[in-house]
């Protein structure tokens, strides 16, 4: 009798544990308001912190903002670009040495806390680029990201760039 018990016991738990990834996805607890709220300040920070390295085209200071493991990646236009920080500080190496002056603007930012130390994010972006002549160009686009909190800092783990098409003359 008691060996019955036990196995029916273990039978009326068993479909619990044995349900489906999504099935059991209403049971995660979602992060607390203000938890969610320090992620976005956090996050917003740290964009603000990496546009700045960006507009002084400082490539060890960018570079800084990536995280240096294997699962990193930055896609542009549909390639993968960068697989290492370094990659990223070596490109901005050379396009800075044909460039005075570059703004890059961030229009419709959404910060999305996933979870403790994950946040996604999407933008709109403008990059305003000047040239050694006194020319200005640039292009714009759409940036989506995964950042991960590593220490006391938010780093890019995957990254999306699309250029938008240029516009009819």
């Amino acid at each position: 009798m008691h060996t019955f018990r036990l196995s029916l016991a273990l039978l009326l738990l068993l479909p619990a544990a044995c349900a489906a990834p999504d099935e059991r996805a209403d049971e995660a607890e979602p992060l607390a308001a203000a938890h969610a709220r320090a992620i976005v300040d956090s996050v917003e920070t740290t964009l603000a912190g990496y546009r700045g390295a960006v507009n002084a085209l400082d490539a060890d200071a960018v570079a800084a903002y990536y995280l240096a493991d294997s699962t990193f990646r930055w896609i542009e236009d549909g390639e993968i670009r960068y697989r290492r920080p370094s990659e990223v500080a070596a490109a901005i190496r050379t396009f800075a040495g044909s460039v005075q002056r570059t703004e890059l603007l961030l229009d419709g930012l959404a910060i999305t806390p996933v979870a403790p130390g994950v946040a996604i994010v999407s933008t709109g972006f403008a990059q305003k680029i000047e040239d050694l002549e006194g020319n200005v160009g640039g292009f714009t686009g759409a940036i989506t990201a995964v950042l991960v909190h590593r220490g006391d800092r938010w780093l890019f783990q995957v990254g999306h760039t699309s250029s938008a098409p240029a516009a009819d003359r």
